[in-house]
């Protein structure tokens, strides 16, 4: 992979429970990513052939269970990221403008 002039990686990634964020650090020519940015996708070609159902309990608007089984909201996410990986999804581009005064 290409460096910057710094020698770094011309994209971070950044994780939490709740996505993953993968931005380039500098603008110009536009570049294919790098497998790690799409940590949390499997291209549809590489996803099997059968759909994974799950059923998602909510209370109070919250989700508390997968499945019939409870669980707190960080190993229910984490539960979900688990299982993301295995399906055809995709990631979402998304562009952004960022202008501090």
């Amino acid at each position: 992979m290409p460096k910057d002039k710094r020698g770094e990686a011309p994209f971070s990634v950044d994780a939490n429970l709740l996505h993953s964020s993968s931005e380039g650090k500098v603008l110009g020519p536009v570049q294919e990513a790098p497998p790690y940015v799409y940590q949390r996708t499997v291209a549809p070609e590489d996803a099997p052939d059968k759909a994974t159902s799950v059923e998602i309990d909510f209370k109070a608007g919250d989700a508390v269970a997968i499945d019939g089984k409870e669980m707190s909201p960080a190993t229910l996410l984490t539960h979900l990221n688990a299982l993301g990986p295995r399906q055809r999804n995709r990631p979402v581009d998304l562009s952004r403008t960022a202008m501090s005064g």
